[in-house]
């Protein structure tokens, strides 16, 4: 049985343009930060943690479901407390197709209410990052659908990091 950690990702704030940020992410790859670089400590990783959150509010507000899954592994696990767990870069794109489908129109990460960040050193996660937020989603007209707590592990791959493990559940306001 595989035991899965739960672990966090969310993003600060920010829209671009869909064609900015559509030509971006084609350029950028599949993973979360632009120059490819690994952070050296948590100071460094904290401003790649912030760059991607921000890049994660920037191409939610695509409603691309392919591109969003894009961003995982493609052996990554997703936790939903209404859709269960998932498996899996297809399942991924699925779970983002429904919620955009649901209405969910952007995102905003709640950085100063929780938003925490460990490097992992020990075991076989050397490199990976853990980050637990809370977002906060938005209807068209911009009214609240309500606030997830989000864990993520993202796992060094060459060129950045992907999203290994998300958690989402919603709790009341």
């Amino acid at each position: 049985m595989m035991k899965i950690t739960l672990f966090a990702l969310i993003i600060s704030a920010g829209i671009l343009t869909s064609c900015n940020v559509n030509a971006k992410y084609r350029k950028q790859g599949n993973h979360w930060f632009e120059d490819g670089t690994l952070p050296n400590g948590k100071e460094d990783a904290k401003l790649f943690v912030n760059e991607g959150l921000k890049k994660y509010e920037d191409l939610f507000m695509l409603h691309d479901a392919a591109a969003m899954a894009e961003k995982y592994t493609e052996d990554c696990v997703y936790m939903h407390q209404d859709i269960g767990i998932i498996e899996g870069r297809e399942a991924v794109r699925e779970a983002y197709q429904e919620m955009f489908d649901s209405g969910k129109y952007s995102v905003e990460i709640l950085k100063d209410d929780y938003l925490e960040l460990l490097v992992l050193e020990t075991g076989g996660y050397h490199g990976y990052m853990q980050v637990k937020a809370d977002v906060r989603y938005f209807d068209k007209d911009n009214n609240s659908m309500g606030v997830s707590r989000i864990l993520v592990t993202l796992k060094p791959v060459e060129d950045g990091f992907q999203t290994y493990q998300k958690t989402e559940f919603t709790f009341t306001e």
